[in-house]
């Protein structure tokens, strides 16, 4: 262990020269050094870690190739992720305004007004697909039992999803399930955003009207 420890922090310098190289080549600034110099230490653990010294190769060629490949790596996960919530983002300012803009147009009191945003953030997280962004294994519940709740009481909104007017029905599982933005839906139905803002109101009206009628499950958020 102690040999393993003395090579690393000799080879540390090695790292950090390997990573200002891939940092200087860096089209954006959202992540610091230390970022990409966190990457290439993971790297150089690693290849400190996978090397055999019985193979006719230098430590140095093989322990260049592992710290790129880390730096590498590490950065496209974490634009992946950058990305994912901004899109993610993205869409529910779009739901929320449009939801804000038909209830504006309906002239209902601010506690209906509170309600119906209430009832959409509340649709938008039951409906929202977790596969487009994790595994279900990977979202933190608090309890076992919880998730088994909410897993259930997704499974019985999508049912009622189903069984919405054809219009309301392709909107709800174009940009809940698909993740497409008003506009591209739009466009797909030949519809103006505007209609496509008001079915969408419609459909979560028709959803908290049908889910009444189902078992209420005692949800854990």
């Amino acid at each position: 262990m102690r040999a393993r420890q003395c090579i690393i922090e000799s080879y540390l310098p090695f790292a950090r020269i390997l990573a200002a190289k891939i940092f200087g080549r860096r089209i954006d600034n959202d992540l610091d050094f230390a970022e990409y110099m966190q990457f290439a230490s993971l790297g150089l653990v690693q290849a400190v870690d996978q090397f055999d010294f019985s193979r006719d190769i230098l430590f140095r060629t093989f322990a260049t190739h592992r710290i790129n490949g880390a730096i590498l790596n590490g950065l496209e996960h974490m634009s992946e992720k950058r990305e994912q919530i901004s899109t993610r983002r993205r869409l529910n300012d779009e739901r929320n305004n449009a939801i804000k803009s038909v209830i504006a147009e309906a002239e209902i009191d601010t506690f209906q007004q509170l309600a119906e945003i209430a009832i959409s953030f509340a649709f938008g997280y039951i409906l929202d697909n977790p596969h487009i962004y994790q595994h279900d294994e990977a979202i933190t519940q608090e309890s076992a039992y919880g998730g088994l709740e909410l897993k259930q009481l997704r499974e019985k909104v999508r049912a009622l999803v189903e069984r919405l007017p054809h219009k309301e029905r392709l909107v709800i599982k174009s940009h809940y399930l698909n993740h497409l933005p008003f506009n591209v839906i739009a466009e797909t139905l030949e519809l103006s955003k505007g209609r496509i803002a008001q079915l969408h109101s419609s459909a979560l009206k028709l959803l908290h009207r049908s889910i009444r009628n189902i078992e209420i499950c005692d949800v854990i958020l």
